[in-house]
């Protein structure tokens, strides 16, 4: 998967920044720290139009949660780093500021009555049908967004949006018929599918040993960290009604039932007592940081020193990463939430990652290198078998957008076997699946069917949009000037 989506990354950045208006709720995921070379805070600048720090923040973590939505969760940062997820980030916004010079100069603009139209359809903030207020301005705060920030993007993806129905993209008659017996076209093939249990794998420990020293860098044991830290005890903070309504009327939409409504005070007392609670609690851990900071701790603290491992569940990944960041000159942290109490920490020593044995990485190193091994033997027999192979020739005519008529194949193997097979050009062939089965397949006959093709209108339009994004954007590339100012971007 990862392999195709490098492949088409280019129009996945397209069709990802066409849906112009912002979304609440991906979260903030960093990547590092970069180095600014404009004085205003900038990261690049297009034309007149400046790209912000946050707005390439906000935007890196919509593609990144993008992808975890296609990856279905399985999406981590090393992934992010092989796709180039930051500069497909900044490109995004480099492709929205040419466009939005491109609308200034025709004096295009999103009025307060448009934004306002926007905000008020967007369902995160109304409550009981209505748009609230104060509920837009407690979702935003959540997501570390300003009214000012995300109302500019509201108006940024207006203006886009105006500026693109300047350039309706409709289907003329020869376009639709070339389409119409494009997507008509069904192909009769015969095929054999070929899977790992057709090869043998010498897995001993000498055939591992072997793998093992060509890749001892590739199985490092986890970086770890020497710490000493001071566990809060909970603090009751003893409040009374009065303090704990006051708290809730400040509160309230922290208070939310399993209806998506705000509680009433008195079925959320228990949980807004507990939130006092909380709050008192790192109260008293804050005075414990500093205590332990300028090394001024009651005699009765009890300092656990322990070494702790990344992925080894002694804290969340947010405190790991805190931990690896700290350094001499500030080894301690501000208070961690972590299961359930409040901790101090203080960094006493790293100890850098180093080469497992052969035993220790054994485990791993095996699946790696019977999936490796499967996947060369699995090519050879498919190279050695393609012209010759003798299989299953399907009963009828299959579209590109077919889902099933292949035996042994599910619904996401037949449609990447097909789509390998038009995009091919050959009568005679090989697919490769993400599946790691391998498919030989020869065309056999092949008709057209018009009349059941899709709707080609619609998929004229689409493709006609498709290019006249990328050549607009590739006008506009020579017509206004881009300057990047981090470092490791270039231009």
């Amino acid at each position: 998967m990862i392999t195709w989506m490098q492949r088409h990354r280019k129009y996945l950045v397209i069709t990802i920044w066409i849906s112009t208006i912002a979304f609440i709720g991906a979260g903030f995921v960093g990547w590092g720290q970069y180095s600014y070379g404009d004085k205003s805070g900038a990261v690049a600048k297009v034309g007149d139009v400046s790209i912000t720090s946050r707005e390439l923040q906000k935007t890196y973590a919509q593609l990144f949660n993008r992808y975890s939505q296609i990856f279905q969760g399985q999406f981590d940062e090393e992934q992010a780093k092989k796709l180039g997820l930051d500069k497909q980030a900044l490109q995004q916004l480099v492709n929205q500021a040419l466009l939005v010079n491109l609308a200034n100069s025709y004096n295009l603009e999103a009025t307060d009555k448009e934004v306002a139209s926007v905000l008020q359809s967007q369902q995160a903030f109304t409550e009981n049908g209505v748009f609230s207020k104060e509920l837009y301005q407690k979702v935003l705060k959540q997501n570390r967004l300003t009214p000012v920030d995300y109302e500019a993007d509201i108006r940024r993806a207006l203006l886009i949006q105006k500026l693109f129905a300047l350039f309706p993209a409709t289907a003329n008659s020869v376009e639709k018929t070339a389409f119409e017996t494009a997507l008509g076209i069904a192909d009769k093939f015969e095929y054999k599918v070929l899977d790992g249990a057709m090869v043998n794998i010498d897995t001993s420990d000498a055939a591992l040993k072997a793998f093992w020293e060509s890749h001892k860098n590739d199985y490092m044991t986890p970086q770890a960290f020497k710490i000493a830290y001071i566990t809060q005890e909970a603090v009751d903070a003893g409040a009374g009604d009065e303090e704990l309504q006051a708290y809730y009327d400040a509160h309230k939409y922290d208070f939310v039932g399993p209806d998506g409504k705000i509680m009433a005070f008195e079925n959320a007392k228990s949980a807004v007592t507990a939130a006092v609670n909380d709050k008192a609690t790192n109260k008293e851990a804050l005075k414990t940081y500093i205590a332990f900071k300028k090394e001024k701790l009651d005699e009765g603290a009890k300092i656990v020193e322990t070494t702790v491992r990344e992925g080894d569940g002694s804290f969340s990944a947010e405190t790991m990463q805190a931990i690896a960041t700290a350094d001499a000159a500030s080894p301690y942290l501000k208070p961690k939430k972590e299961h359930g109490a409040y901790v101090v920490i203080k960094r006493l020593e790293t100890i850098a990652p180093m080469p497992k044995s052969f035993e220790a990485a054994k485990a791993d190193l095996l699946a790696a290198y019977t999936s490796q091994m499967r996947g060369q033997k699995l090519m050879e027999l498919a190279q050695s078998s393609l012209t010759s192979f003798r299989g299953t020739t399907t009963e009828g005519y299959l579209k590109r957008d077919a889902t099933a008529g292949v035996e042994g194949l599910n619904e996401q193997e037949t449609q990447a076997l097909l789509a390998s097979l038009f995009r091919s050009g050959k009568a005679e062939n090989m697919a490769q699946l993400s599946s790691g089965k391998i498919v030989l397949y020869r065309i056999v006959d092949q008709k057209i069917d018009p009349a059941s093709a899709p709707n080609e209108t619609e998929a004229v339009a689409q493709v006609k949009e498709t290019l006249l994004s990328q050549s607009l954007i590739a006008d506009l590339a020579e017509r206004y000037e881009t300057q990047i100012f981090l470092k490791g971007f270039g231009q």
